[in-house]
């Protein structure tokens, strides 16, 4: 790993990085602040008739932390995020292989192994960054609503965040097995589009609820995470992270192997 090329990346991508991160925050507070409104519109909901428009069967909400999840942790935060890494896989590797200024750093002492190796570490690092920044900020908004359980939270917060990375590595995987051509730019935008989109699809029906089984955020419950019901959450992490790893390492592999046009 090269420390310079990780700093050089910190500058060149900070701001990216704090755009997403505010965006995240923004959206994530305004749910939490509104929460007393919306358990008031689903009160409302529930005891209207059902032919003036009422609701039944409408999932309740433990607390803020539950609601939180429900609302912003099940679909929202896995959408923006993407966007993040989908933008930096493409920047960090795809492009600079497209527009040959990676040869700037290959042709100084740099190998191709801590190149790849570094924008690789930087990605996991700014996504990991953004879930802590997120459970801090995110747990003191929570606080002001009353108790809630900080290990539940923490647990809904690693877990997406080890989702997000997978996901990530996917990108990244592609960016650098087929970095400079147009088939590597369709990919790690494409696959991980596809995930997210069925994993809406599935929400929207129960005969495409098959589809959970086809994207990876489809195998987390985000509202059994908050509510600590989720009890095999240890097992679906170490799998986030065998996979990460595992792409990450053919990644490596296989970038060293190919043969660049620079």
């Amino acid at each position: 790993m090269s420390f310079p090329l990780f700093k050089t990346l910190i500058k060149q991508n900070w701001k990216l990085w704090a755009i997403f991160m505010g965006l995240l925050l923004f959206y994530m507070g305004i749910l939490i602040v509104i929460y007393d409104v919306m358990i008031d519109f689903q009160e409302t909901l529930e005891s209207m008739p059902a032919e003036l428009g009422g609701i039944y069967g409408l999932e309740g909400w433990e607390n803020a932390l539950t609601y939180t999840a429900s609302f912003f942790f099940q679909q929202l935060v896995f959408v923006f995020s993407m966007i993040f890494y989908i933008m930096l896989s493409n920047k960090l590797v795809n492009k600079p292989v497209d527009n040959t200024s990676i040869s700037a750093h290959l042709s100084s002492s740099m190998s191709r192994s801590k190149y790849i190796v570094t924008t690789g570490v930087f990605l996991i690092s700014s996504i990991f960054a953004m879930f802590l920044v997120m459970f801090f900020v995110g747990g003191g908004l929570l606080f002001m609503w009353g108790t809630y359980s900080v290990l539940h939270w923490a647990n809904l917060i690693f877990t997406t965040a080890m989702c997000s990375i997978m996901v990530a590595m996917v990108s990244f995987f592609f960016s650098a097995v087929f970095a400079g051509g147009r088939l590597g730019s369709g990919l790690l935008i494409g696959v991980p589009i596809l995930f997210v989109t069925f994993n809406m699809l599935a929400g929207m029906a129960d005969a495409l609820s098959f589809l959970d089984w086809c994207n990876p955020f489809g195998y987390i419950d985000a509202v059994a995470l908050a509510s600590g019901s989720y009890n095999l959450w240890w097992l679906l992490n170490l799998g986030f992270i065998a996979i990460s790893a595992s792409l990450f390492v053919a990644s490596i592999f296989l970038f060293r192997k190919k043969q660049l046009n620079i």
